[in-house]
């Protein structure tokens, strides 16, 4: 998926409306095209960006959060000192389908000692109801 160049700033200018700086102090993205959202925004703000990987991509000590598929079992990963004990995250990625990724995210986050204070999407796929088993607070910028 590419995103248009006037939806990519769009949403970077989407994201900064929603920082609230006494609130969102790091930006999590994960695997893979929220790095590139994840890193704009980052940028942007002149935020952190901790990056949420598979299993065995990052090098180094992680923490990971085992999570369940329609078929299967996945893992979210972490560098183990990323985030310090109370940081407060906004979770960013490229789509919201059935939240399962971006629920096991949250998790991952919060056993690290952090807190999600909201998640942001470019695309939301609203017959997927994904927003239903999000914990936090989320928006969407696009939706299908």
């Amino acid at each position: 998926m590419c995103a248009k160049p006037s939806k990519t700033v769009g949403f970077v200018t989407f994201g900064c409306k929603l920082n609230h700086a006494e609130t969102q102090i790091m930006r999590e993205a994960f695997e893979a095209r929220g790095f590139v959202f994840g890193a704009a925004l980052a940028q942007k703000l002149g935020k952190g960006l901790i990056l949420i990987r598979k299993p065995g991509k990052l090098p180094g000590e992680t923490i990971g959060f085992d999570y369940g598929l329609e078929y299967g079992r996945d893992r979210l990963e972490l560098h183990r000192h990323d985030l310090p004990a109370g940081a407060k995250v906004l979770l960013v990625d490229d789509v919201l389908a059935t939240g399962g990724t971006a629920e096991a995210a949250v998790g991952l986050i919060e056993a690290a000692g952090a807190s999600v204070t909201r998640a942001i999407f470019v695309i939301e796929l609203e017959a997927l109801g994904g927003g239903a088993r999000l914990t936090v607070p989320w928006q969407s910028l696009v939706r299908y």
